[in-house]
């Protein structure tokens, strides 16, 4: 390259550092990524897309200073175990994206790269529940946690388990959320639990083999939980580039108009709404973390 600028001394000055500011930062000496391999599994419908179109803004956001890349969706059968060994093991996954939140997940996340920017938004703290027709008009007298400890709640599991055995609630656990409608369905627990960009499309997947369920109309459980990126500890470069993405997308307005595309219509609903509200504290959390309240039903 060196020897390249050297036999243009003799152009004016100005053209040659017009001609290095325009050479591609990329082309120097920053490890190429030109793959970036994620997962779906375990994923609900609702944040699939995002979280994949979120991934691909920022590697393309960033692709001037690092160079073209592309995600590429990893398949395999995998329970939360797994993938975050996978992780941290050549050839398998790069990123996952997970909340910090469950103590269980610290020591195989402390050996990863965090991309400290919070992917939701603090949305997915905001649960709507999935439940049979006949438990309607119990829940309608639901008005604190004491009364919501009286009904079991399903999940995977994730790291929203620890928050809610914090505040005392009753969670049955299961082992990949394929089995969470069905065991519902079998009255194995009594509410399943689930964001609320990711409870329509999950019971709408699969509402002609449990037509009996259906979602509540009356309960909005919220607690604190954002959620990040995580790299692989052998790709610090890809954390950097993710973080010099994210830096562009909500500098220049895109990551806004992403989020809003995929979630702007559950926002005016959260807004609008007339559900009893249940607020739990997530004790992972530090003291003044900026989601320790409900903020997006007023904004």
């Amino acid at each position: 390259m060196w020897v390249w600028l050297v036999r243009l001394l003799h152009l004016p000055l100005l053209f040659v550092l017009a001609l290095i500011s325009n050479f591609p930062l990329w082309a120097q000496d920053i490890p190429r990524i030109e793959k970036v391999y994620y997962t779906n599994e375990g994923v609900p419908p609702g944040r699939r897309h995002y979280e994949e179109d979120l991934l691909k803004l920022l590697l393309s956001a960033s692709d001037t200073h690092f160079g073209p890349a592309m995600a590429i969706e990893f398949k395999d059968d995998m329970l939360i175990g797994r993938m975050m060994a996978y992780l941290n093991q050549p050839g398998y996954l790069d990123v996952l994206n997970l909340s910090d939140s469950d103590p269980s997940y610290r020591t195989y996340l402390e050996a990863t790269h965090k991309v400290n920017y919070p992917v939701m938004k603090g949305l997915l703290g905001y649960r709507l529940f999935i439940v049979e027709k006949k438990l309607e008009p119990e829940l309608q007298r639901v008005k604190s946690i004491a009364d919501l400890s009286e009904f079991s709640i399903g999940q995977e599991r994730w790291a929203d388990v620890g928050i809610m055995r914090a505040n005392g609630l009753t969670v049955k656990e299961f082992s990949g959320f394929k089995l969470l409608l069905p065991s519902l369905a079998m009255g194995r627990y009594d509410l399943l639990s689930l964001g609320v960009m990711e409870v329509e499309e999950t019971l709408a997947e699969r509402h002609q083999e449990f037509p009996h369920l259906t979602i509540n109309k009356n309960l909005l459980l919220y607690y604190p939980f954002p959620r990040y990126w995580f790299v692989s500890q052998l790709k610090p470069a890809l954390a950097e580039r993710m973080s010099r993405g994210f830096e562009v997308i909500l500098e220049d307005g895109r990551f806004d108009k992403l989020f809003n595309q995929h979630y702007g219509h559950y926002l005016k609903q959260l807004k609008t709404s007339k559900r009893q509200v249940i607020v739990l504290h997530n004790p992972y959390l530090e003291q003044g973390h900026p989601l320790k309240k409900p903020s997006l039903l007023s904004q």
